[in-house]
């Protein structure tokens, strides 16, 4: 369902909500229905209150975020679109949008092109996008900047006060200590370990 409905055409109309999650100014309240319903999807799945934190959520069931999926789909329109023939149309269409997005003047998310969306996102995780000088992006190093990316949000939700069982999570359960560079979703994956019938029963007994 995640791919083939909440996801469906993400790689076109999912960047302006990508670089939203990515630059951290969304919250779960505020992020887009699809990413929502995952999200809620997932915590009956894990069966945890619908409270639980979204990093926990994530990690326990071995899942990206919604918004990295699109990104990664996007990655492999983008890589498509610089090696095509130049008489294609995908190719006209990708360096049109390349010529808006380096066309001087401020835009607004919502009013800017494609490729512009798509390196906001993208830089928001480390990875530069040169629209300068368009040339395909390694999916391997997007796969381990969006990793990076939810393990640092992992860590740093534990670090607020007042979090002392994200942090035993974290410490204690996942093993993600501060420093640490093991990658998610692979890392915390125990749904995928121990089937979804007891999963999360670590993070119930917490009270949470």
């Amino acid at each position: 369902m995640v791919d083939g409905v909440l996801s469906y055409g993400s790689e076109v109309w999912g960047m302006q909500l990508a670089a939203a999650s990515a630059a951290g100014k969304t919250s779960s309240t505020a992020a887009s229905k699809a990413e929502r319903l995952h999200l809620a999807h997932l915590r009956r799945l894990l069966r945890v209150r619908q409270g639980t934190p979204t990093a926990v959520v994530l990690a326990e069931a071995g899942e990206r975020p919604l918004w990295q999926r699109w990104v990664l789909r996007a990655v492999k329109l983008w890589n498509l679109a610089v090696t095509a023939e130049q008489s294609s149309l995908l190719w006209q269409a990708m360096t049109a949008s390349v010529a808006l997005a380096v066309a001087p003047g401020h835009r607004i998310p919502a009013r800017q092109p494609w490729v512009q969306q798509l390196a906001a996102a993208l830089a928001a995780m480390g990875v530069q996008l040169d629209l300068h000088q368009p040339l395909p992006v390694c999916q391997a190093a997007v796969q381990s900047a969006c990793s990076a990316w939810q393990l640092k949000h992992l860590q740093d939700a534990a670090t607020r006060e007042g979090a002392s069982k994200l942090q035993h999570y974290t410490q204690g359960v996942c093993g993600c200590q501060p420093g640490h560079t093991r990658g998610l979703p692979d890392g915390c994956a125990r749904a995928q370990q121990a089937g979804t019938a007891g999963t999360a029963a670590h993070w119930l007994s917490l009270g949470a």
